[in-house]
């Protein structure tokens, strides 16, 4: 007796030695060993001694996945390193397709890592990337239910396509997840795989995809993370006009220090060109006390060309060790001229329940109060034929507030327009600038996000419950399901539709988003685009 509960007590030993993820749902992460190369092959030996966890299940079941799929995870002290390798006998017939960045990748083969550091079981940073080596990432808050699809991280893969199989290596260096929040200690993750061979299968370590309370544990980072509990924000570039018609941008960015020590940091920034042309500031240093949150501006960078520039910020200790990392879409046009509207605050539209009193906005001049002598601004709100409203202002200054009686506009599509001009009334070259601003006429349903945070259907505050996924976990409960096509019509008493056309019905058409772009979208899609 004695002899065979030793025996049991071996091999539960051992299973939970060799199989993580039979052992209370752990991953556990190794230290790298050597030297690590990130070319997709896995053939280091700090991946030979890490941990393999192959327990995927097949999507919304407890049935393995007829697909084997392994995951083995590193670390060092600035990097999380993922190794994972999808078995493949049929390599040929793998649905391949070159992809932008955050561009489609889920209806190729790929395979995708979520991570919630220090499980909060309410945040989570979402990586994607097919056998092709193409990348998209998110981040995700409340459970996965809002989807920040603009935060882009500075991460690196690399995948390899082999006889039988193919595998990536995913380097997530840990300043990606810079927050007030501590990330030391256990994570939680999610790993899921999209298989697309016949047959197509999806599966993952939770057997299921955005469930963060599902994610196991990935535990073993043992190493010093509280340098990094920084918030940061995306950098924000304001135009400034130099001498001889030259154009700068000033970067702006909050950092708040969340750490229980004083940090002495550097920040510098760079904007990327559409061409791929790269243009530096150099860097600011300073100290930020513990609990403290302060504004850093950088020194200007000097642009060239037009376009929409890729703005990064980059946070660095007093070693150059880099601790957060954040850029934003930067839209460069020659001119020092701005409209920043406030009052609508949701999709530049004025909805008839919002009941905006008045409509109010600033121009911002990015220019020297020196520059703007014996100049005047005009501003209108107008349309392709009329101006509906319109000032003119003698003393202009770097920052002008204006108010218009919501009333005084009819419904209609306008953008706001502001126009600098000597007082001779000729134009200044590159002093224009403009911005939607619809006024939209009462409809059933109107919905709209209020400055509270909150949803609202016919001004009246509503609570979303909803389901995250395909319509058969719709339950009696729910007040939104999503329809496609005309299937609104069939929605419940006192349920609200969202329409699931733009993105999953009438995008799938052959030729609908250049028609859609050229304005030539055939009426029965433009239909669904409007229902």
């Amino acid at each position: 007796m004695r002899l065979g509960f030793r025996l049991i007590y071996l091999i539960a030993v051992t299973l939970a030695v060799w199989c993580p993820c039979l052992s209370g749902k752990t991953l556990v992460a190794a230290r790298v060993s050597g030297t690590l190369v990130i070319d997709g092959k896995l053939d280091e030996p700090s991946w030979q001694s890490a941990q393999p966890c192959t327990d995927f299940l097949k999507h919304q079941t407890d049935a393995p996945s007829s697909a084997k799929t392994s995951v083995r995870v590193l670390y060092d002290e600035n990097a999380l390193y993922f190794g994972i390798r999808c078995e493949e006998p049929m390599v040929s017939q793998m649905i391949n397709r070159e992809a932008p960045r955050d561009g489609g990748l889920y209806q190729s083969d790929c395979v995708e890592v979520m991570l919630d550091p220090a499980i909060s079981k309410e945040r989570y940073y979402h990586f994607m990337v097919n056998a092709l080596g193409n990348q998209y990432d998110a981040y995700r808050d409340q459970g996965g239910g809002v989807t920040y699809k603009n935060w882009n991280g500075s991460w690196t893969v690399k995948t390899s396509i082999e006889d039988q199989f193919w595998s990536t290596e995913i380097r997530i260096p840990f300043f990606n997840f810079a927050e007030k929040n501590p990330i030391s200690g256990d994570w939680g993750i999610n790993v899921c795989r999209g298989k697309r061979t016949n047959p197509r299968e999806d599966s993952s370590l939770t057997g299921s995809y955005h469930t963060v309370d599902l994610f196991l544990r990935l535990s073993g980072i043992d190493t010093d993370l509280t340098s990094f509990q920084l918030e940061v924000q995306p950098p924000q570039g304001n135009m400034k006009l130099g001498e001889k018609e030259r154009i700068f941008v000033e970067n702006q960015s909050s950092v708040g220090n969340f750490s229980e020590t004083m940090q002495a940091l550097n920040a510098d920034s760079w904007l990327t060109a559409p061409d791929g042309n790269v243009f530096t500031s150099a860097s600011t240093r300073f100290e930020i006390k513990p609990g403290e949150t302060r504004t850093i501006t950088l020194p200007k960078i000097e642009v060239q060309q037009q376009g929409r520039y890729t703005n990064s910020l980059r946070v660095t200790d007093s070693r150059r060790r880099v601790l957060a990392y954040k850029e934003a879409t930067q839209e460069i046009v020659f001119s020092p001229l701005r409209v920043a509207l406030q009052v609508p605050w949701y999709r530049h539209c004025i909805f008839e329940t919002q009941n905006i009193q008045q409509i109010e906005f600033q121009v911002l001049i990015g220019m020297e109060q020196a520059a703007l002598k014996d100049k005047k601004l005009l501003v209108s709100i107008r349309d392709n034929e009329k101006s509906v409203w319109h000032s003119s202002v003698e003393n202009v200054r770097p920052e002008l507030q204006f108010s218009v009686d919501n009333a005084s506009i009819p419904h209609g599509r306008y953008i706001i327009y502001a126009e600098l001009q000597e007082q001779s009334g000729k134009k200044i070259d590159f002093c224009s600038a403009e911005f939607p601003l619809w006024k939209l006429p009462f409809r059933k349903t109107e919905t709209w996000r209020g400055r509270d945070g909150n949803w609202y259907v016919e001004g009246n505050p509503i609570f979303i419950n909803s389901f995250w996924s395909s319509k058969e976990f719709a339950i009696p409960e729910h007040n939104v399901r999503m329809y496609f096509k005309d299937t609104w019509k069939e929605l419940p008493e006192g349920v609200l539709g969202l329409s699931g056309n733009p993105i999953f019905g009438v995008n799938k058409q052959p030729g609908v988003i250049k028609a859609l772009q050229s304005g030539n979208l055939d009426e029965e899609y433009l239909e669904l685009y409007r229902a």
